[in-house]
C-alpha cells in the first residue's frame, strides 16, 4: 500500500494553499452545468461543496483511492474540458508515485480536478453515472475518514447523520404530500383524457362537463403538493428534479383544462354554420380569440413540460412526463391549424372586400394531370360573408369568348411554359390541366380566364366526381330533367363516370353534366350547411385522395392550404421520390377501361445511402372495340405525316410521364429498350413519351434509376398519386442491405424486406429505418 502524507520525509503542509486551491475548484464548479436539484441555490451550495469536500479529503486520503476517483473521472468524461480536467487528475495520481513528498499537496488539485470533470458532464446516462460517482468519491471519502484523528471522525460522523436526517425528513414530507395528492391526480388525468376524447368525437358539452370535472380535480392535487411540508423536497438531489416535474405535470394539466373548458365553450367550431348560404363573421373572430388564448396556453405548457425534462427523472415521472408531452405534442398542430383556420376566413369569405374563385368540373375518365379533363366551370363570388355563384358554364365557353384565341397569352409558370407550351393551352383550355402540380395549373388559369370572358380570381377549385358525389351529402340529392331518378351520394359516381357517355347521346349528356353540377353549387350556397367537423369528415376522404384541390393566391392562405395538403401541390423531394402521371391523348374517355399497377423494387444501403431501384408499370386496357359511343372508345387524334390515320376504337393513347429523383439509366417497353424524352420538372427528373395500348392488350414500361439519400439508416419515399377511375395498384419492396431488419412507418417488418402493398388512393410516404 502507498505511504500516507504524515509518513516521514513529506514536505510540511501548507493548509492555506490547499484551502486555496479547494476555493478555486469551487468557483469553477460554480460555472459547471451540474445541476443535480434544479433550484439555483441549491445546486450552487451542493456543487460547490462537493468540489471542496472533495479537495479537503483527497489531501487527505491515500493514493489508492486517487486513482479510483480520477480513474473513473478521466475514463467516463464526456465534454472536452471533462476529458482534460479528468486527464490531469490522472497524471498527477501516477506522477506521485515517483514522489511521495508532497502528497497533500498534490492531492487536493487531484481533487479539484477529478471532482470538477464528474460536475461538467460523463459520457455515462444518468442512470449510470450516479452510482459510479458515489463509489468513486466514497472511495476517497472512506480513505480521508480513516486518516482523520478521533475528533475530526466525530464532526464527520454527526455531520454526514444529520444530513441524512435531513434527506430523510424531506423525502417523508414529500411523500406525505403526494399520497394526499394521489387519488385527484389520477382522476384529474382521467377526465383530461375523457374530456380530449370527447373534443375529438365532436360532443363537445361533454368534453367541457369533463374539462372542468379534470380542473377541480388537478386544482386539488396542485394545492396538496404545495403543503410547506412538501417543499423542502425541491432542493434535494435526484429527488428535487423529480418533485419540480411531478408539479409541472399537474400544474400544466389544470391549466390546459381550465383553459380548454373556455375554449369548447367559446371556441366551438361547430357554432360556424352556414344558414342560406351565409356564415357570420363575428363568430368567426369570436371562435378566433378563444382558439388563440388556448394556442397560447398549450405552447406555454409544452415550453414549461420541456423545461422539467432532465436526466435524473425516475421511470414513472419520466413516463407521465413524456405522457403529457404527448398530448400537447399532438394537440398543437391541430390547434394551430384551427386557428390559422379562422385567422384568415374573413378574407375567404371577403369580409374586406368581396372574393371571386373559380371553379373546374373535371373528370379522371379522360386523363389531364393529377385531376383530370375539365368540362365546366362556375364562378363563386364570396362577400361579407355571403357565397353565391355568379356564372356557370361550359369549358367550351371559355373557347369562344374573350380575346381572339391566337391573341391569348401565358407568361408562367416557365416550368410550365417548358413542358406544356407545345400542346397550346392558351388556345386550349382542356389542356391546361396537363401539369401534376395544381399550383402551377391554378396560375396559368388565373392569367387566361381573365382573356377568356372572365374577370380576375383570387383562387381555383377543382371538383371532380368522387369530390362532386361528396358535396351531394351535405346537399342532398338534386333532380334533373331528362333523368329518370335523382342525382345522389350514391349513385353519382357511377352516372357521371360511367353511365352518363353510355346511356345519352352525346350533346343531352352534356346538357345533364351542366345541369347535374349547376344544381349542386345552386344548392350548395343556398342551403344551411354542417359545421365545419362534420364537413371536414364528409369532405376529408376526397381531400386525401387529391379528388378536391383549392388554390388562393394570397401568400397566407395559400401556406394553410399547403400544409393541409389541400392546393394539390407536388410533394417536395427529401429522399427518393417516384410519380406516374398519363394524359389522354385521344380526346376520349377510354381512360375508364384503364388499370394500371406499379411496382417499385428498391436496394439500399443504409451505410452509404446508395440506392438502385427499378420502377415497373403495367398499363391494362379492358376497353372494347365496338358497342360503346365514339367520344368513349373513339379518337379524335390529329392526322401527321408519320401516322396519317388515327388508331383504331378502343386503343388508348396516351402521353406518359415518369417522375424520379434521380435520372433514368434505361427505359423498356414490353422488354425492348426505348428512348424517351428526358426533361427536367418539379425537382425530379421526368421522362415522357406516348404509348398506345391497345383494345384488351397490356403494355409494360420498366424504367431503372440509382442515386442516394443520406446515409443514417432511414429511407425515405414519397409516391405522388393520380386520381383515377379505377385505383391503381402499388407494390413497393425496400430491401436494406447490410441490416438486421427494418421497421415501416413504424411497424417492424419481415427481416430486411420491408413491403407495402394496396390501392394508391392518394399521396402516400414510406418511412424505412433500418437496424443494424
Amino acid at each position: 500500500m502507498a505511504p500516507s502524507a504524515q509518513e516521514s520525509g513529506a514536505v510540511p503542509v501548507d493548509r492555506a494553499r490547499i484551502r486555496l486551491v479547494a476555493v478555486a475548484g469551487v468557483a469553477v464548479a460554480l460555472t459547471s452545468p451540474a445541476r443535480p436539484t434544479g433550484v439555483r441555490v441549491a445546486d450552487l451550495v451542493l456543487t460547490g461543496g462537493f468540489v471542496f469536500v472533495m479537495a479537503v479529503a483527497t489531501s487527505r486520503a491515500q493514493r489508492w483511492s486517487w486513482l479510483v476517483l480520477c480513474g473513473v473521472a478521466a475514463t467516463t468524461a464526456g465534454p472536452v474540458a471533462a476529458q482534460i480536467a479528468g486527464g490531469l487528475a490522472l497524471a498527477l495520481t501516477l506522477s506521485a508515485v515517483w514522489d511521495a513528498r508532497r502528497m497533500q499537496q498534490v492531492g487536493v488539485w487531484v481533487g479539484v480536478l477529478a471532482s470538477n470533470a464528474l460536475l461538467w458532464g460523463t459520457a455515462l446516462p444518468a442512470a449510470a453515472a450516479v452510482p459510479v460517482a458515489i463509489v468513486a468519491s466514497g472511495a476517497v471519502l472512506l480513505s480521508a475518514y480513516r486518516a482523520m484523528p478521533g475528533h475530526e471522525r466525530r464532526v464527520w460522523r454527526r455531520a454526514t447523520i444529520g444530513l441524512g436526517a435531513g434527506f430523510m425528513t424531506a423525502a417523508l414530507g414529500y411523500g406525505v404530500a403526494m399520497a394526499d395528492a394521489k387519488s385527484s391526480a389520477d382522476l384529474g388525468i382521467k377526465h383530461l383524457r375523457a374530456g380530449l376524447d370527447a373534443e375529438r368525437k365532436g360532443d363537445s358539452k361533454i368534453a367541457a362537463h369533463e374539462f372542468a370535472v379534470a380542473a377541480a380535480e388537478l386544482d386539488a392535487t396542485r394545492k396538496a403538493l404545495r403543503m410547506p411540508w412538501a417543499w423542502p423536497a425541491h432542493a434535494l438531489p435526484v429527488l428535487g428534479p423529480n418533485a419540480r416535474a411531478v408539479d409541472e405535470i399537474v400544474e400544466s394539466g389544470a391549466t390546459l383544462a381550465s383553459v380548454a373548458v373556455a375554449a369548447v365553450e367559446t371556441a366551438d367550431i361547430d357554432q360556424l354554420v352556414v344558414e342560406r348560404g351565409v356564415l357570420d363573421l363575428g363568430a368567426i373572430h369570436r371562435v378566433e380569440i378563444a382558439l388563440n388564448d388556448l394556442d397560447t396556453s398549450l405552447r406555454g405548457v409544452n415550453r414549461a413540460l420541456r423545461s422539467r425534462e432532465s436526466p435524473w427523472l425516475v421511470g414513472p415521472v419520466g413516463d407521465r412526463l413524456n405522457e403529457a408531452l404527448r398530448i400537447v405534442d399532438d394537440a398543437l398542430p391541430d390547434v394551430a391549424n384551427a386557428l390559422e383556420a379562422v385567422r384568415v376566413a374573413p378574407y375567404l369569405l371577403g369580409e374586406d372586400a368581396p372574393r371571386h374563385y373559380l371553379v373546374n368540373f373535371t373528370t379522371p375518365v379522360e386523363a389531364r394531370g393529377r385531376t383530370g379533363f375539365a368540362g365546366n366551370f362556375a364562378e363563386l363570388e364570396a362577400n361579407a360573408g355571403q357565397i353565391r355563384m355568379t356564372r356557370f358554364g361550359r369549358i367550351a365557353d371559355l373557347q369562344r369568348e374573350g380575346t381572339p384565341l391566337v391573341e391569348r397569352k401565358i407568361s408562367g409558370p416557365p416550368e410550365y411554359l417548358m413542358r406544356y407550351g407545345r400542346f397550346e393551352p392558351a388556345m386550349t383550355w382542356q389542356n391546361v390541366t396537363m401539369s401534376p402540380d395544381f399550383p402551377s395549373v391554378a396560375a396559368v388559369m388565373a392569367e387566361l380566364y381573365p382573356q377568356s370572358g372572365g374577370r380576375q380570381i383570387d383562387g381555383v377549385l377543382s371538383v371532380d366526381p368522387t369530390a362532386l358525389a361528396a358535396l351531394l351529402e351535405l346537399t342532398g340529392a338534386v333532380a334533373v330533367g331528362g333523368l329518370a331518378e335523382p342525382i345522389t351520394a350514391a349513385n353519382a359516381l357511377d352516372y357521371l363516370q360511367e353511365r352518363q357517355y353510355v346511356d345519352l347521346p352525346n350533346a343531352e349528356r352534356i346538357d345533364l353534366l351542366e345541369a347535374v353540377a349547376h344544381a349542386t353549387f345552386e344548392r350548395l350556397t343556398n342551403i344551411d350547411l354542417p359545421n365545419p367537423r362534420r364537413m371536414g369528415e364528409i369532405l376529408s376522404g376526397s381531400i386525401d385522395g387529391g379528388h378536391l384541390r383549392f388554390v388562393v393566391f394570397e401568400a397566407r392562405v395559400g401556406r394553410l392550404l399547403h400544409r393541409v395538403r389541400l392546393d394539390g401541390a407536388m410533394p417536395p423531394v427529401d429522399g427518393d421520390s417516384i410519380a406516374v402521371v398519363t394524359n389522354n391523348a385521344g380526346g376520349n374517355k377510354i381512360d375508364l377501361f384503364m388499370r394500371r399497377t406499379t411496382t417499385y423494387s428498391v436496394h439500399w444501403q443504409p451505410e452509404t445511402g446508395a440506392v438502385s431501384a427499378e420502377l415497373t408499370m403495367e398499363f391494362m386496357n379492358t376497353a372494347p372495340t365496338t358497342g360503346l359511343p365514339a367520344v368513349i372508345i373513339g379518337n379524335a387524334i390529329r392526322p401527321t405525316a408519320d401516322q396519317p390515320l388515327p388508331p383504331p376504337a378502343g386503343t388508348n393513347r396516351l402521353w406518359l410521364s415518369v417522375y424520379s429523383a434521380w435520372n433514368p439509366t434505361s427505359v423498356l417497353i414490353d422488354g425492348r429498350p426505348t428512348k424517351l424524352e428526358a426533361g427536367r420538372e418539379l425537382g425530379r427528373f421526368v421522362v415522357s413519351g406516348f404509348v398506345d395500348i391497345p383494345a384488351s392488350a397490356t403494355r409494360i414500361v420498366t424504367i431503372s434509376v440509382s442515386g442516394s439519400v443520406p446515409p443514417g439508416g432511414q429511407y425515405v419515399l414519397d409516391i405522388a398519386g393520380q386520381p383515377q377511375p379505377t385505383a391503381e395498384e402499388l407494390h413497393v419492396t425496400v430491401e436494406a442491405l447490410g441490416a438486421r431488419r427494418v421497421i415501416t412507418n413504424g411497424t417492424n417488418s419481415d427481416g430486411t424486406i420491408a413491403r407495402w402493398d394496396g390501392p394508391l388512393r392518394g399521396d402516400e410516404r414510406i418511412v424505412v429505418d433500418a437496424v443494424r
